[in-house]
């Protein structure tokens, strides 16, 4: 141990010097008033070690933290906490660069995951919040809005099989108005709850034949069912319900 070199009625002497904790922790670097204050390196018996810059016992400024596990970050630190700018890397090898507050992401930032899916754009605690784009391993992509971890509010999402969807989200889902595309060219355009079509809307087949009324159902199954009226592009319409992709007059 090296010795505790400082004069007690001089409190701005730093000095090098070795501190146990109560937890078992074990600081070696500078001193002031008693408590960790500059550079250096705090390690406790788990086996994590934090070593940076510290003001009052707390790693504050540029320093970072290392895990047995292989978790890291490496940034920003205030009153210990991530603050401002970082990397963190989690125990199952996710990785998010960006910006953080009081510990959390907060702020621009991108999360990229062992999955394969990534995610570039707004946080708040610690959440998606506000704008950003998703990318799925798949190849599916979301861009839009987010309020705490879900989709929510006005996006555009495109999937892998070439179908997508413009419109509004809540919890995840599709729901108000939106518009969904088929990769064949079909759409339908009206209102949705909970990612069934619930309510007035549009569908529009290939051939350009509208079918415009009450609908409901799944949208991912291609079941939704209307009671409808069918306007031709010859000008003629009837009135039907569609149901499981066909037209079945009255």
């Amino acid at each position: 141990m090296v010795p505790f070199q400082v004069n007690m009625n001089d409190n701005i002497h730093i000095a090098d010097y070795t501190k146990a904790y109560p937890d078992g922790s074990i600081y070696t670097g500078q001193i002031r008033e008693q408590q960790a204050n500059g550079i250096g390196e705090k390690q406790y018996p788990d086996g994590k070690t934090f070593t940076g810059t510290w003001k009052n016992d707390a790693i504050s400024g540029f320093g970072q933290a290392l895990s047995p596990n292989g978790a890291y970050y490496i940034g920003k630190w205030s009153e210990g906490k991530h603050d401002e700018v970082g990397i963190r890397r989690d125990m199952r090898g996710n990785f998010y660069y960006g910006e953080f507050s009081r510990g959390q992401e907060s702020g621009q930032g991108a999360l990229f995951l062992t999955s394969n899916d990534a995610y570039i754009g707004t946080w708040n605690d610690g959440q998606r919040n506000g704008y950003g784009t998703y990318i799925y391993e798949d190849g599916s992509i979301y861009s839009g809005y987010w309020e705490d971890g879900e989709k929510s509010g006005s996006g555009k999402e495109f999937f892998e099989d070439g179908d997508h969807y413009v419109g509004e989200y809540k919890s995840g889902l599709f729901d108000g108005k939106g518009i969904y595309t088929y990769r064949n060219g079909t759409l339908f355009d009206g209102v949705w709850m909970a990612g069934k079509k619930n309510g007035e809307g549009t569908l529009t087949d290939i051939n350009r034949t509208t079918y415009t009324g009450q609908w409901y159902g799944e949208w991912y199954e291609h079941t939704a069912e209307g009671i409808v009226v069918a306007n031709y592009v010859n000008g003629e319409s009837t009135r039907g319900r569609y149901i499981d992709g066909e037209f079945i007059r009255e």
